[in-house]
């Protein structure tokens, strides 16, 4: 604190950014202290915790192992050698798995060891642990492990893997990573990178800018790849993905006569693949939906839904009763399976908001796709369905079944997988969910914990938080009977006996 007050004008928030790039330049106290037990380590065991304190995750034995073989160039008998130091030292935290990670005490001092080997030194252990992380993510997917990557990918500069991932639907479902958006940002304003991947860089900020509702910057970005689309250099590829980019804006800006010129043009560009033609007839029903017509919409993608039930054979009854971890031996294992799932329980969900705009219910539609978005791995897309569901269920005075979504489905969700951006407008209407349980104590007390949370979120975050705190809880005359109220059972989260934790 000492450091923080003196050097940083109290801005802990400061002096963090400084530890991790190394550019701090007062010595904590727990520097001084930590530096005595690197200074009694062999220059041997040194080099080997510099290179290991780079992963931010822990790793799998063999592949901790193969950092050091590959990076120092070493033997098997040499690798042990270290690690027998660094294990006798304490410096090295083992999991019951098998999994090891240097202790995040030493990781600072390790990685400064590690720099003062020469920029080679440095970056060829980045691209060895970017190999080897790449290789465990085929073998186990984890969200943290995908995170970690994908910053290793910015590290090095590897643009292509990177832009590749930021035209993918699924990175987007991790929520937004600042410092890889910043990457593509910098890798199309970078000359000398090409425009084809300058193009698909693009791409991946007007999806980004358009699922967090930033229209003005997804149109910025749109002109700027129209701008490389009018220098000759790109194909019908790139010509189709502008187009459909520019249906979903045009359609966000409510502008029906550019919307069906855009169409009349993109068709012309369309291959005659099915695949191709799902994908634009979806592209062409959301733009429907969000200009208003809902009849057309729920026409053209109810053929869309039953279209993917078929590529993943399986029909909507066998979804009935059976959770993800259930239905999924049944699905067909095609190369594109998640693609599908994904895209299908994008259809079941649009036709859900369609049929609720017309007066009409899809008793199990939000739900299917919550199955479906789970087996794809679009959590964030799941949350936001779910939090859709609870409220349905809310309107429907289905207050149990509200409450029940939120307890058995999102909360455990953005807990264990710490979806940062859905952890407060979750726990925000949770509270109100249970206000209308009639547990008005328990909802004024889950709100008194989220408002110092406030000032850390985005503008949007903030703005939806407070509304929830300055509209109050249900109007006591709109209150559940005590009998429903009472009936809601009393299971709600409590932060000091939770283990995940609320953040």
């Amino acid at each position: 604190m000492v450091v923080t007050a003196a050097q940083y004008g109290g801005k802990l928030s400061a002096l963090c950014d400084d530890l991790e790039g190394l550019t701090h330049e007062v010595e904590t106290a727990q520097e001084l202290i930590l530096r005595r037990v690197l200074d009694g380590l062999s220059e041997a065991a040194r080099d080997g915790l510099g290179i290991l304190s780079l992963s931010d995750i822990p790793l799998e034995g063999d592949e901790a192992k193969a950092l050091l073989r590959t990076t120092l160039a070493i033997d098997d008998k040499a690798v042990a050698a270290r690690f027998r130091e660094l294990r006798s030292t304490g410096l090295i935290e083992s999991y019951s798995d098998g999994r090891v990670k240097i202790h995040d005490a030493l990781r600072l001092l390790g990685r400064g060891h590690l720099e003062g080997q020469g920029n080679d030194a440095v970056r060829a252990a980045q691209i060895a642990l970017k190999d080897i992380v790449s290789a465990s993510l085929r073998r186990h997917w984890e969200p943290g492990k995908l995170h970690f990557y994908l910053r290793l990918l910015a590290v090095v500069g590897d643009i292509k893997t990177l832009v590749q991932f930021g035209t993918d639907e699924l990175f987007h479902e991790l929520g937004v990573l600042p410092e890889v958006l910043q990457f593509l940002e910098n890798a199309v304003a970078a000359e000398d990178v090409e425009a084809e991947d300058r193009f698909w860089a693009l791409d991946g900020l007007i999806f980004s800018a358009m699922k967090r509702g930033a229209i003005e910057e997804a149109v910025a970005f749109n002109e700027a790849s129209a701008g490389l689309l009018a220098e000759g250099q790109l194909g019908p590829d790139e010509r189709l993905a502008h187009g459909m980019k520019t249906i979903n804006i045009l359609a966000a800006q409510e502008d029906e006569a550019g919307v069906r010129e855009t169409i009349a043009e993109v068709i012309e560009l369309l291959p005659d693949t099915p695949q191709h033609l799902r994908i634009f007839r979806y592209n062409a029903a959301l733009a429907m939906f969000k200009l208003g017509n809902y009849e057309l919409t729920i026409d053209e993608v109810s053929e869309i839904i039953q279209e993917y039930y078929e590529l993943l054979g399986i029909e909507p009854a066998d979804v009935m009763g059976r959770n993800s971890p259930e239905l999924l031996p049944l699905i067909r294992h095609v190369p594109d399976y998640v693609d599908h799932a994904k895209h299908l329980a994008d259809a079941l969900d649009l036709n859900a908001q369609a049929l609720q705009h017309v007066g009409r219910v899809s008793p199990f539609g939000r739900i299917h796709s919550m199955k479906f978005y789970e087996i794809a791995h679009a959590f964030d897309s799941l949350v936001r369905v779910g939090q859709d569901l609870a409220d349905e269920f809310l309107d429907r005075n289905d207050f149990i079944g509200a409450r029940q979504v939120m307890e058995t489905n999102l909360i455990p969700i953005v807990l264990q997988l710490k979806i940062l951006d859905r952890i407060v407008p979750v726990r925000s209407q949770y509270a109100v969910i249970l206000a209308y349980c009639g547990a008005f104590d328990a909802a004024e007390q889950e709100m008194a914990r989220l408002l110092p949370y406030a000032e850390g979120l985005s503008e949007e975050g903030r703005a939806v938080l407070l509304k929830s705190a300055q509209t109050g809880w249900p109007n006591p005359r709109s209150r559940p009977p005590s009998s429903v109220a009472a009936s809601c059972p009393d299971t709600s989260y409590d932060p000091a006996t939770n283990q995940e934790g609320w953040p």
